[in-house]
């Protein structure tokens, strides 16, 4: 689905890497007392005199009010303030990267990560604690150490992607000669759904293989690349799958079925004529299934794709992929089980918040996240050098969540706080 910045957040950012060092520390300390001052719940400051015009042609003054405005209202507002941080009464600590221009006007701004001891957690009990801060509705699961609401069912966006893949393993692996991690396949002009991923600016015919296939789709959560193996191996077969995967409690909610592709999410949801978002989250299964027929004819160019579109948490418990992280994580050990060489390639292809291999506690790691506004989902297959293994699962729902990517801002940094917490007491766990 439609992922905002998921891994490292730069919520505000005009082109970072050309930037010199032009400014001076105490013009970089002067910004940074500037930026402190105005995150608040109400930000208001001069614009033109903090912000250089570079910057301000990059990022609207609205989306830094927001962005600030979110930062207080998740740690409270900023009391003190470095170049590489701000502070809040409360002891939060916000990760900053200031750039300044010659003249002490900021023109670089990123925000990286957050700490809270709110967020801290030492034990599982401070860990669930944590969650409890966070708004909306949460759960968390760790084979087998935690349940935190684990049998709580929720929308997990592109992590339904994990059935898509143990399908096509389930083809694979008998040794089909038509269906080997090398078989190709072309492109469909049909098939092709919405970003993310870079797979719809294919032509028509572009030879791709069915590995090519699984790593876009996992590791870039490319739609166009799941359509495609959605499409040639069959929305009952992955539904199907999924229940063997370990979705034995979410399978027939009314939301998950049928099972959608993702260009039919896209035009359930944001279709601009027509929309059938409405209509569809009331239907029954038949009633369903004779709307995405008709949703075909909808054109691509129908599907707004624009941010205001995606400002606000839509059906996200009607028109959604909804599972348990008990069930996502059934799927990850599902998966790593196979010890495939390939699955577990594709798993580790894209892992946030982790590193593996030497030094490190985790000989491999893999991951897939799932967001759309209102919701974040993460999945971490866990494997430590002892040889022991496991399973981190959480998840995060709100439909009340503000609107505007720039204005979840300081929660999406409050749940990478909590999630890092889970993998550091996971490491303990899994040792």
């Amino acid at each position: 689905m439609k992922l905002p910045a998921f891994f490292l957040v730069s919520a505000l950012s005009a082109p970072w890497a050309p930037l010199a060092r032009a400014g001076t520390p105490a013009a970089d300390q002067a910004a940074a007392d500037a930026l402190c001052a105005a995150t608040t719940l109400a930000p208001s400051f001069d614009y033109a005199a903090a912000f250089s015009a570079n910057f301000r042609a990059a990022v609207g003054y609205e989306q830094v009010q927001q962005t600030l405005a979110s930062l207080a209202r998740t740690f409270g507002p900023c009391a003190s303030a470095t170049p590489t941080a701000l502070a809040t009464a409360g002891g939060a600590r916000i990760a900053i990267r200031l750039h300044t221009a010659a003249d002490g006007k900021v023109d670089g701004f990123l925000i990286t990560e957050a700490d809270d001891p709110r967020l801290a957690a030492r034990d599982w009990a401070g860990f669930a604690a944590a969650m409890d801060h966070l708004p909306g509705q949460t759960s968390a699961y760790l084979t087998p150490e935690l349940n935190v609401r684990a049998e709580l069912p929720l929308a997990i966006g592109s992590v339904f992607k994990l059935w898509v893949l143990g399908t096509l393993w389930g083809r694979i692996a008998p040794g089909d000669p038509a269906w080997t991690w090398d078989s190709v396949r072309e492109v469909r002009e049909e098939w092709k759904s919405f970003p993310s991923g870079d797979l719809h600016l294919a032509p028509a015919g572009t030879q791709i293989t069915l590995l090519e296939l699984a790593h876009k789709m996992i590791m870039q959560s490319d739609n166009t690349a799941t359509d495609h193996l959605i499409h040639a191996l069959g929305r009952d077969e992955i539904a199907a799958t999924a229940v063997a995967m370990g979705r034995t409690a979410t399978a027939t909610l009314p939301a998950s079925v049928p099972f959608l592709t993702t260009a039919e999410f896209f035009k359930l949801k944001w279709a601009r004529t027509d929309n059938q978002a409405d209509a569809y989250a009331a239907a029954g299964p038949e009633e369903r299934r004779a709307i995405l027929a008709k949703l075909v004819d909808v054109p691509r160019a129908d599907v707004c794709l624009t941010a205001d579109c995606f400002a606000a948490p839509t059906h996200i418990d009607s028109i959604e992929f909804l599972a348990t992280t008990r069930e996502t994580c059934a799927a990850m050990d599902w998966l790593t089980r196979k010890n495939d060489a390939a699955v577990d390639a594709v798993l580790a292809s894209n892992v946030p918040f982790i590193i593996t291999g030497p030094g490190s506690h985790w000989a491999w790691a893999g991951f897939k996240g799932g967001s759309e506004p209102g919701v974040y989902h993460y999945v971490f297959g866990l494997r430590s050098f002892s040889g022991k293994t496991g399973c981190f699962s959480f998840a995060w729902n709100d439909a009340n969540a503000p609107a505007g990517d720039f204005a979840s801002t300081g929660t999406r940094l409050a749940l990478q706080a909590v999630v890092r917490a889970g993998l550091a007491l996971a490491a303990a766990a899994i040792d």
